[in-house]
């Protein structure tokens, strides 16, 4: 039986490998999109890697069926984004203009009065298939 506090697969979902994505300063990055099926808005999970987007499937897949836009980046000069590779860990674009950032509402106690614990998914082995 699943957990009930945990997020479900109800959505079907569309793959768009290797769309070029525009940065500000003209750069292409390659990203795969994983959508939910369904009308309206959804919440976007955006991550950028410099070890190849395909490594990031399972996770795209996994969370554009429980309803987020889900879009992997190969970073700059990395596989399919050209055109230079930097060694900097905030590679990829400036955040500030390319990202809409939201404020966390989420709080975390240190106390006995109040305690806190993280709920992690994970992944059933029947959803790494494609």
């Amino acid at each position: 039986m699943a957990d009930p506090l945990l997020s479900q697969p109800k959505y079907e979902l569309k793959v768009d490998p290797g769309v070029k994505i525009g940065m500000r300063d003209g750069v292409k990055l390659s990203t795969d999109l994983y959508l939910p099926q369904t009308e309206g808005k959804v919440p976007v999970i955006l991550i950028r890697t410099p070890y190849k987007k395909e490594m990031v499937e399972v996770q795209g897949r996994y969370y554009a069926r429980r309803g987020y836009a889900v879009a992997v980046q190969d970073c700059r000069g990395r596989f399919g984004s050209f055109p230079t590779f930097s060694r900097n860990l905030n590679t990829g674009g400036h955040n500030e203009t390319e990202t809409k950032f939201a404020a966390a509402k989420q709080v975390v106690y240190h106390e006995r009065a109040h305690p806190s614990h993280v709920l992690l998914p994970v992944i059933p082995a029947g959803e790494l298939k494609r």
